[in-house]
Order: structure tokens, then sequence, then C-alpha cells
């Protein structure tokens, strides 16, 4: 019971709060433009297709069960590339907004739709005892999406649109880790060992959006 509480605050009550926040600041639309960002990148685009992909051919379906590595990778980075196009096209196009405050309320409504979607919703309709586990990863999968929102800035401000490949790239590379580290660890010991590296990776690409950006601003 104590875990669904505390998945529920993270996963629910975070998203909602982030919400308040970006109201109360006049960040509304930099942080709806991150909700359409995963909506559409993912909900609306990403998924269907793979989807469509697995049903109409045999052939990736046997390539997901014979090569499974590269299988993740393949989601991994699809996913990274759907994602962060998305984020750079809604800021480039439609976020006026490009202050550093607003791209972390860019991020808090990407990953807080994503939260919500993938783990909030589900808890709330089934009322299913989750692991609490399952709670941090999405504040993780959070702070992550802040850090990206941070670069995919950057990018824009500035026109570099290769600091949005880095992006592409970071994203790519956090999702393989944990898509990956199941393979090679001990089942009792994965769960732990993954969340870990997450927050690692967490950390590592908030500190590259933060580095960049001060970067930015000495020129």
């Amino acid at each position: 019971m104590a875990s669904t509480v505390f998945v529920s605050i993270m996963t629910l009550g975070v998203p909602f709060a982030a919400l308040l926040y970006a109201y109360s600041t006049r960040r509304l639309l930099p942080f709806l433009l991150g909700v359409s960002a995963f909506v559409v990148s993912q909900i609306i685009i990403r998924l269907p297709l793979l989807e469509l992909l697995a049903a109409k051919s045999s052939s990736y379906l046997l390539w997901s069960v014979k090569y499974p590595i590269a299988f993740v990778l393949f989601l991994s980075f699809t996913a990274g590339i759907f994602e962060e196009l998305a984020r750079w096209i809604a800021m480039r196009y439609w976020m006026k907004q490009r202050e550093g405050l607003s791209g972390v309320v860019f991020g808090l409504g990407h990953g807080g739709i994503e939260a919500f979607l993938l783990v909030g919703l589900p808890v709330m309709t089934t009322l299913a005892n989750i692991h609490w586990l399952s709670g941090a990863e999405r504040l993780i999968a959070i702070v992550i999406h802040i850090g990206l929102s941070l670069i995919v800035l950057d990018s824009v401000k500035r026109q570099r649109f290769a600091y949005c490949v880095l992006a592409i790239c970071i994203h790519g590379m956090i999702n393989a880790f944990a898509g990956l580290l199941p393979f090679f660890l001990p089942a009792s010991a994965a769960p732990i060992v993954i969340e870990t590296v997450l927050f690692l990776l967490a950390i590592l690409t908030l500190s590259i959006a933060i580095v960049l950006r001060r970067k930015g601003e000495g020129k």
C-alpha cells in the first residue's frame, strides 16, 4: 500500500504540481508544449507505427526475437529521434519564452505526462500495488527530460542543430542502458542497479545541459 501511495505521488502528484507551477509562473505554454511533444511523438506517431510494423511484418517480429540486443537499441534510439525532434520543433516554432526556466517547465510537461500515462493512469484505473521503484524511475525520468529540454532549447536559441543530435544520442543511450542491463545482471539485482545507473545518467544529462548553457551565456 505504501509503495502505491509513493508511486501515485510521483506519477500523479508531481505532474499536477508541475502544472500548477507552470500556471503560477506564467509558463503554461512551455508546459503544454512539453506535454504535446511527448503525446504527438510517442502516443500518436511512434508507438502506432511500431504496432503496425509488428502486425504487418513477420520479419520484424523474427528480428526482434532473434536479435534482442539490436532490437533494444532500435527501440531506444527511435524513441530518442522522435521525442527530441518533436521537442525541437515545438520549441523552434511555437515556444517564444526561451529562458532557462521555460526549458525546465517544458521538461516537466514532457516528463510529467509520460509519468502519468505510463504509470500514473494504470495505477489510478486498476488500483494495482506497484513497486516503489516505478515511482523513483519516473522521477528520475523527469529530471532527464528537464536536462534534455535544456539542451534542445540551447539548440534552438543558438541555432546549433548539433545540440539536438546530442540530445538524441543521450536519450537513446539512456534508454539502451535501461533496456540492455537486464541481459547482463541477475534478476534480483537488476532493478536497483538499473535505477542507480539511471540516476547517475540523469545527473550527467543535467550537468551537460548546465555546462552548455553557461558556455552559451559566456559568449
